[in-house]
């Protein structure tokens, strides 16, 4: 069974974009020097990877599961 491509990025793809984003590192740097506002950012930003990883776990133990490969 052939995987069918899909334009819309995987749950991981969108939790590694999330964590290399140019602005999380600028407001990670920002909370690390006391800004309270960059704080609720980064940790915002920390819980969408954190959904993202969790449903690209599942994403990739139903591709497991079903036997298919890129």
């Amino acid at each position: 069974m052939l995987r069918q491509l899909s334009l819309t990025p995987t749950s991981a793809e969108r939790a590694a974009d999330l964590a290399m984003d140019l602005g999380f590192n600028k407001d990670l740097h920002k909370a690390q020097n006391g800004n309270k506002a960059a704080g609720r950012r980064v940790r915002k930003t920390l819980r969408e990877i954190e959904l993202a990883a969790r449903a690209g776990r599942k994403e990739i133990l139903t591709i497991m599961k079903n036997g298919t490969s890129n």
